[in-house]
């Protein structure tokens, strides 16, 4: 198999991206999240509108990895809660439309695995996160586009970006944990 041919080469044993600069493909990708409900059980959602560049160096730990998320495309399969974190109390969607997030560094884990890590911003509130990393690997596509994927988790600490609402019950504790579980799954087209 020509592994170039296909857009990946191999780094430190490792298979990764081919230099260059990728446009994130939206119809491919996505930004899921999971929160606790009830101490109990999960909420799970998703932003449907994203975008994003990866620009891969040709010493990959000098890599860049951009995404930015439209707020108010969360979408958790109910009209009546979406609205809500779409609301001042939550995401505040008219005040602060985007969440961003932008690498600092990659690097290269045991396995074929990389930690990237990088700020992510909401609500105006900066701060640092890491992905657990796991490149898909590459492929020429039916009209001759080279595209990469990556695949990442991340824990998310929702007070520290100002999402404090906890909505306690009656019965004791919160209705939302704190932490969020981060998944994202990005198809990107090399631009060159």
């Amino acid at each position: 198999m020509d592994l170039l041919k296909k857009g990946v080469r191999i780094y430190n044993e490792t298979l990764f991206p081919e230099a260059g600069f990728y446009v994130l493909d939206p119809v491919h990708s996505f930004a899921n999240f999971i929160a606790q409900h009830l101490m109990v059980g999960q909420v799970r959602g998703i932003f449907t509108d994203i975008d994003g560049i990866l620009m891969i160096a040709e010493d990959p730990l000098e890599s860049t990895l951009e995404f930015t998320i439209r707020t108010a495309s969360i979408n958790t399969n109910h009209e009546i809660r979406d609205a809500h974190l779409r609301s001042e109390e939550f995401f505040n969607v008219e005040k602060f439309p985007e969440l961003t997030y932008k690498s600092t560094r990659f690097v290269p884990e045991l396995g074929g695995k990389w930690t990237v890590e990088g700020e992510m911003t909401v609500l105006g509130n900066t701060h640092p996160i890491n992905y657990n990393a796991t490149f898909g690997g590459g492929v020429e596509d039916p009209w001759g586009n080279i595209r990469v994927a990556f695949q990442g988790k991340a824990e998310v600490n929702r007070k520290d970006f100002g999402l404090l609402t906890d909505l306690p019950h009656e019965t004791g504790g919160i209705n939302i944990g704190k932490d969020v579980d981060s998944d994202v799954a990005f198809e990107f087209i090399l631009k060159k």
